[in-house]
């Protein structure tokens, strides 16, 4: 069974590694045609040329999620910790996001309560949390709505929360909610361009973090997503030469070293 399951995970990933390469190559070139370089073309065109710019993007999202289930299942995911300014950082989160929140019509707002925080995280895993569950909550929000990206000071920690306006969790699904693959409604996340995997992977992420996802919702109301990190140290803040890796399995690994550059390096 062992080596089975192993097979199946390495035929996965090098599915994903193959589709991956030309899937790029073709989103590269549509964005090229509906660059100025390729000229005026007629509305009918570029109409068309936005349905595959899209489906290219959807495809690419899903081999994206199918290669970090694999590396979460084979305990290959690692997170590498550091200090991080938590304002500055969900400052680029919002930016990264507007172009999105436009598409829907859907107004992004950060409230931070805790100005001058930091925490230590894996900052690009991190993003990937609080990305996906940004782009969830524009996605479930009426046009005009409003999406809250909120920082709240919890004592030892900080609490990270996306709260939205849309439809809410329907109460047959909420058991559901972080199971690979679920949707509450099918049809309508797929046109959104869903893959079902999003939710799943944050969570795999928050446990590696020590912590987990939470949610409140109300059917009507909205959903509101929530997570805590604990506030980095004195030493954590003080120190950028010091990183912390764990893996899967809850081992932590601290690296110190007196220079930056091959702090980075370790």
């Amino acid at each position: 069974r062992k080596k089975a399951d192993q097979q199946k995970s390495d035929f996965v990933s090098v599915v994903s590694h193959e589709l991956r390469t030309p899937l790029t190559s073709i989103r590269g070139s549509l964005g090229l045609l509906m660059s100025p370089v390729a000229g005026d073309l007629p509305e009918s065109a570029r109409e068309l040329l936005a349905i595959a710019v899209r489906n290219s993007d959807r495809l690419i999202r899903l081999i994206n999620d199918i290669l970090d289930l694999q590396k979460i299942e084979s305990g290959e995911i690692a997170v590498n910790e550091e200090a991080i300014d938590v304002g500055s950082f969900l400052e680029h989160a919002v930016e990264d996001n507007q172009g999105i929140a436009d598409t829907f019509g859907v107004t992004l707002v950060l409230t931070n309560d805790a100005p001058g925080e930091k925490v230590c995280a894996d900052r690009d895993r991190l993003m990937q949390v609080i990305t996906n569950l940004i782009s969830n909550a524009l996605k479930f929000s009426p046009r005009e709505g409003a999406v809250e990206l909120l920082l709240k000071d919890a004592g030892d920690d900080l609490r990270f929360a996306v709260r939205d306006q849309g439809p809410g969790i329907p109460e047959e699904f909420q058991s559901k909610i972080f199971d690979r693959f679920s949707q509450a409604d099918s049809s309508a996340t797929r046109k959104q361009g869903g893959t079902g995997l999003g939710l799943s992977i944050a969570q795999s992420i928050m446990e590696l973090h020590g912590g987990s996802l939470q949610f409140t919702t109300q059917e009507g109301q909205g959903t509101t997503f929530t997570f805590t990190l604990p506030k980095a140290s004195e030493f954590e803040t003080s120190s950028s030469q010091v990183r912390r890796t764990k893996n899967r399995h809850g081992l932590p690994v601290l690296v110190c070293e007196d220079d930056e550059g091959m702090a980075g390096v370790a």
